[in-house]
């Protein structure tokens, strides 16, 4: 009994959780804003949506925009 537990028990495990996480970004020059919002479901697909918000908030970073709003990294 407790071998088919755990085996309905982990598809559950990589089905749930979310991550949802947004960052509006100004230029301080040209006063142009983007935002960096990415959302996932899962525990993959809550890795990737992470993995994404860092890559585009550090990319406008290196550009020398800055947080306005939102989350940091």
């Amino acid at each position: 009994m407790n071998v088919r537990k755990i085996v309905l028990l982990v598809p559950i495990i990589f089905i749930t959780g979310c991550a949802s996480r947004y960052t509006l970004m100004q230029h301080p020059e040209t006063e142009h804003q983007s935002f960096c919002k990415h959302d996932g479901m899962g525990m993959i697909g809550s890795t990737i949506a992470l993995v994404r918000h860092s890559n585009c908030v550090d990319g406008l970073a290196d550009q020398g925009y800055v947080v306005v709003a939102g989350e940091q990294n």
